[in-house]
């Protein structure tokens, strides 16, 4: 929660303004969302995006959707000539029955801290809430093997910074409290 420096203003209010025309607009559309109403994925299909901006769309949807983000950043492999992205092989931390299991656990103990929240709650009351039950749930330590990621804070009780930040912004984003995770 806070500021945005000037610099990081074109890779977090661009995708962040997409979502929140294509929120609006699925309103009054009648047809079905295609992913092509992108123009960096149309790019993308037309081979015109460079490793660069395809850098800057994956840190996007990390940054937008934490509970997502066991995909290997590292470990993806991007394949093309002359600076122009032709395919990206994704490499994923875990199988897609592991994943899910652990989603569902690391929801399932959102959940609880959720329930918690009231309606009579100020947004201060809510945010120290949370950071509360992050900091009794969760101790710091790099040599977890899921410390950047919310089940490492919530259901092994063993993270980092980043995985703090990611489950802080996925309990504000449950209850509607802007954020931005830096």
């Amino acid at each position: 929660i806070g500021r945005v420096s000037p610099a990081m203003h074109k890779y977090i209010y661009k995708p962040m303004w997409w979502v929140i025309v294509h929120k609006f607009f699925k309103f009054f559309k009648k047809k079905k969302y295609s992913m092509y109403e992108n123009k960096i994925v149309r790019d993308f299909r037309d081979g015109k995006i460079t490793k660069e901006e395809l850098e800057k769309v994956v840190y996007a949807f990390d940054l937008y959707e934490p509970l997502y983000s066991y995909v290997s950043l590292e470990n993806c492999m991007v394949r093309g000539r002359n600076g122009i992205v032709k395919e990206v092989e994704l490499a994923y931390y875990y199988d897609k029955a592991t994943h899910s299991r652990m989603t569902s656990a690391a929801v399932s103990e959102a959940e609880k801290i959720l329930s918690k929240v009231t309606p009579s709650m100020s947004d201060f009351e809510i945010l120290k809430l949370f950071h509360d039950e992050i900091i009794k749930r969760c101790v710091y330590d790099e040599s977890s093997q899921n410390r950047d990621f919310i089940y490492g804070v919530l259901v092994e009780g063993r993270a980092t910074c980043t995985g703090y930040a990611k489950t802080f912004q996925y309990l504000c984003n449950r209850v509607g409290i802007e954020n931005t995770c830096l």
